[in-house]
């Protein structure tokens, strides 16, 4: 039987409290534009096997380095100080603090504070307001975690083409002709923007999906490039921002990666955008005055 008070007497006596990093912590030391050094780790079973991430700098990571999971805080102090000349109390508190609501020993945080403000904002006619207009900025209407899997699938089929240098620069290519063939199409255009078959509100659900269909293929082009480059794609969804529907995809796994591949990750959105954009720019162009020709030109 767990004794509550034992665990609890244990927490409260912080001296003695003895840090213990999960095993199987994934590390990168990485190198910022300006020439200083910063460490990311990675809880790789946090959030359910989604991770979680936590950031370093160097006084940190001395400390994160001298807990081997036999040493207690107290002694983790006295060797720090010992080594650096720095007594870390407040520092090592706010790493451990962090560790821990991250999962780095090993426990999910509970979700207090959620609860906390849930039965907060029942009472409190400013809170459920404040959390109403988050809602309307940002609302998560559904999301699928752990997506590398689905995401291996696409890239390996026919994903990886576009990573090649000849894939590249096929896509460079077109995309260039098609941005040519837009210009033509904007000096004298032969269809309309916002309507479709002289009908308004066609056109408008038709630039409302196909703006949804242009933000998914920009995200996929970030979630192709993440799997290009070895890491995962944590989280697909699709969320409400400012009341407009768009997909998301949560790239944070590119922390660990060097900033070179955190650029290219960044560019591969715009540009599969622009690739799709040159496709729909073409089609406008070559067969004006038709169904397809219009939802391709409003694309």
């Amino acid at each position: 039987m767990i004794d509550v008070w034992e665990i609890l007497e244990d927490r409260l006596d912080y001296a003695s409290f003895v840090p213990a990093p999960v095993p199987d912590i994934e590390r990168a030391d990485l190198t910022r534009r300006g020439g200083g050094r910063y460490t990311v780790l990675k809880n790789p079973h946090g959030d359910h096997g989604a991770g979680r991430y936590l950031r370093l700098e160097s006084g940190d990571l001395a400390l994160y380095e001298l807990m081997d999971g036999r040493r207690t805080v107290q002694e983790i102090l006295v060797l720090h100080l010992e080594r650096a000349g720095v007594f870390a109390l407040e520092r090592l508190a706010r790493l451990t603090s962090a560790m821990r609501a991250n999962g780095f020993f090993g426990e999910e945080p509970p979700p207090l504070y959620e609860k906390l403000r849930a039965m907060t904002a029942k009472r409190d006619p400013l809170t459920t307001a404040s959390l109403l207009l988050r809602r309307l900025v940002v609302w998560d209407i559904a999301h699928w975690s752990n997506a590398e899997g689905f995401v291996d699938r696409v890239y390996r089929s026919v994903g990886w083409l576009a990573f090649t240098r000849i894939g590249a620069a096929v896509l460079l290519a077109f995309s260039l002709y098609g941005l040519v063939q837009w210009f033509e199409e904007t000096r004298v255009p032969a269809n309309q923007l916002v309507t479709v078959n002289g009908s308004y509100v066609l056109g408008l659900i038709a630039l409302t999906i196909l703006q949804v269909i242009s933000i998914s293929v920009h995200e996929a082009g970030h979630a192709l490039a993440i799997r290009h480059f070895g890491r995962r794609v944590r989280r697909l969804g699709i969320a409400m921002y400012y009341l407009f529907p768009c997909a998301y995809v949560d790239s944070t796994d590119m922390s660990l990666a060097s900033r070179q591949k955190r650029v290219v990750v960044s560019l591969a959105g715009p540009f599969a955008g622009v690739t799709v954009a040159a496709a729909c720019a073409i089609v406008a162009r070559f067969i004006p005055g038709t169904l397809a020709g219009e939802i391709a030109f409003k694309a």
